[in-house]
């Protein structure tokens, strides 16, 4: 189950960007996982609930949002969803297409739980999983 050494290096991004952050409680974690990122939920879920405890994210949810595997033909521009892993235009028939998204595996945010004013800070990563400040808010 290669979803727990994805969990740990996760769960280590996810306690350098808190650090970084000025620390605090992690309550929540949201991830990006493409249909095609080789990634599966469940068992990601499950690893998460393994690894977890030993963390500042002992009580985190972990939210994952299934991202479509969509592609866009070469020859007539056309943008589809990819069915079936069925690399092929849904408009032309050719199969020479170039995939938009679904392969990702990203950290889209994190939030923190301030223990000094128990306010909410939230931080969305980018594709370099480098976080940057989204919004505040009281509890």
């Amino acid at each position: 189950m290669h979803e727990l050494s994805l969990v740990k290096h996760l769960l280590r991004l996810v306690d350098r960007e808190a650090i970084a952050a000025g620390g605090g409680r992690v309550t929540r974690i949201r991830v990006l996982a493409g249909e095609f990122s080789g990634v599966e939920p469940d068992l990601l879920q499950s690893a998460f609930r393994i690894a977890a405890p030993a963390t500042r994210a002992h009580d985190a949810s972990l939210e994952i949002k299934v991202i479509p595997l969509e592609a866009e033909c070469r020859g007539c521009g056309e943008r589809t969803r990819v069915v079936d892993f069925r690399f092929v235009c849904a408009r032309c028939g050719s199969n020479q297409i170039d995939v938009l998204s679904g392969e990702e595996f990203l950290l889209e945010s994190i939030t923190l739980l301030d223990e000094v004013d128990r306010g909410r800070h939230e931080f969305e990563g980018d594709r370099r999983g480098e976080p940057r400040p989204v919004r505040e808010t009281s509890s």
